[in-house]
Parts: structure tokens; C-alpha cells; sequence
């Protein structure tokens, strides 16, 4: 079985990292893992990112704001909280 290497992200400046890293990706794939059970509102608990850069594990939990990688994801739709 081939294993995959991965990047941990969960300081700031780990995001701001992934987000220059892979601002100019021509693709990305992610999935999210959210905690429901006994809880009012779902939390969201890990993202797994895939591009061509690299495969990364964003940790929402101890990152509290998760804005760059949100960015990459918005962004090329035309959506944005500018004015």
C-alpha cells in the first residue's frame, strides 16, 4: 500500500502558508468531517484539501477562523465579503 505525506495545518501562519501556496491552483479537492451528535449546531471539526501542491489536514477547531482557505473557495466564484 503506497502511503501519502501531508501537511498539518493548524497555527495562522500555517494557513496563511497554504493559502500562498496554493492560491493559483487549478484545482482543489476538499472534504469536511462535522460533529452533530448530542450538539444544537454542527461543528466543523477537520478539512482534508487535495491539489496539486500538496494534501493537507486544516484543524477548524484550534484555528477558530479558517478565512484564506474559505478564500480559495469563494473567490473564483465571484463571491467575496467586499462591498
Amino acid at each position: 500500500m503506497e502511503s501519502s505525506s501531508f501537511t498539518l495545518i493548524d497555527t495562522p501562519n500555517d494557513l496563511d502558508n497554504f493559502w500562498r501556496a496554493n492560491k493559483n491552483a487549478e484545482w482543489m479537492g476538499f472534504d469536511s468531517e462535522f460533529m452533530g451528535e448530542k450538539r444544537f449546531l454542527t461543528s466543523l471539526c477537520l478539512l482534508q484539501v487535495a491539489t496539486r501542491f500538496g494534501n493537507y489536514l486544516i484543524d477548524p477547531i484550534v484555528l477558530k477562523h479558517i478565512d484564506p482557505f474559505l478564500d480559495l473557495i469563494l473567490v473564483p466564484f465571484g463571491i467575496n465579503d467586499d462591498p
